[in-house]
Formats: C-alpha cells, structure tokens, sequence
C-alpha cells in the first residue's frame, strides 16, 4: 500500500515539475487592469483628491467657481493623462490579442494568428527591450504610462518578434541579461513588422 502511494506521489511530483517548466504568457485580463483602469483609476482619484483639497484650502464656496475648476482639472487629465495612456494602451492590445508566447527550458514557441515561430536559445541574436524614458533611467514615472514597454526579439533568420508588457512584463525572468539590450524611446509604439 505505501509503495503505491509513494509511486503515485513521485508521478504527481514529476507531473507538476513537467508543468512548472513550461511558461506560457498571453494577454490576459489582469495585465489589462494593471497596466489601464488600474492607473485611470489611481489617477482619476487623485486628481479628484486634489481638487477638492484645492477648493477646501482656497475656500472656495461659489458652486460655478468650483465647477470651472473641476472641469479645468478634468479637462486637463483627460488630455494631457488619460489620451496617451489610451493611446498606448490600445496599441500594445491590438498587438497582443492573439499572441501566445511558450517557454520551456530553453526553448520558446511563439505565435500570433497562424504564424508559429518554434526557436531556442542559440537562434537569439540579440533581444532589444524598449523602454520609455522614466523606466530606462530608472526614474519615478509621475504620468504613470512610462511602464509601458516591450520586447523585440532579433532571431539569427532575419525574423523578428515584438512582444508587448501585456504578455512578458520582465523579459529578464526568461532571457539571459546578457543578450538585452535597453532602448529608449519617448513614446513606446509597438509596430506591425512583415516577417
């Protein structure tokens, strides 16, 4: 009885040692909250913090005094906050829908529609990590949309992969340090690459 249920232990240990060795990373919904309505709705508070802490301060008592100011305030973090945010967020969605991108060991699988990529370690040529300024010089990011990022992924065949921050958040938990390569740019657009 108890090699039995020593052997059916062993079986469920490799079985789970099997499974913890393939990564798979795709989009996902808490991704989407992290890297949007989580900052909407951090931002949108303290901006409304922020105004009624202005109005109580100044005290201002006169409703049209403090609806020109709220409006002000929102007009303000809707243009200058929350439209590049949007913007940026729409982006690496649309180019993250139908990605799948697998790890095992050292070898990865990725794939987007019907275009499948299987290739490991050695057919790296060198991954290119696109960063926005406040995260490449490691900088407190006050817009909050500095986070975004992605992965370009230079393969010996001339093909390249774009991997957005929605799908792989830390390229260096999967590659090693060695081969990334930190870029910055202002505005982290990923684009369509014709592979």
């Amino acid at each position: 009885k108890n090699l039995r249920f020593s052997s059916r232990t062993n079986l469920i240990k490799t079985r789970w040692q099997q499974l913890e060795m393939i990564k798979e990373y795709k989009l996902e919904k808490r991704t989407e909250w992290r890297y949007y309505y989580r900052i909407i709705l951090i931002t949108l508070s303290l901006h409304f913090i922020g105004t009624v802490a202005l109005i109580v301060y100044k005290n201002i008592s006169d409703l049209k005094s403090i609806l020109v100011i709220f409006s002000a305030v929102t007009i303000a973090w809707l243009i200058f906050f929350t439209l590049p945010l949007t913007l940026l967020f729409l982006n690496h969605r649309k180019h993250s829908k139908s990605i799948e991108f697998k790890v095992e060991n050292e070898n990865y699988l990725y794939t987007n529609h019907n275009i499948s990529l299987d290739f490991k370690k050695e057919n790296i040529q060198k991954i290119e990590l696109i960063l926005s300024p406040p995260s490449y010089d490691k900088r407190i990011d006050f817009l909050y949309f500095g986070k975004y990022h992605f992965t370009k992924i230079f393969l010996k065949n001339d093909k390249i992969i774009n991997i957005s921050c929605l799908i792989l958040d830390s390229p260096n938990e999967i590659f090693v340090e060695k081969l990334i390569i930190r870029k910055k740019t202002l505005f982290p657009i990923m684009k369509n690459i014709d592979n």
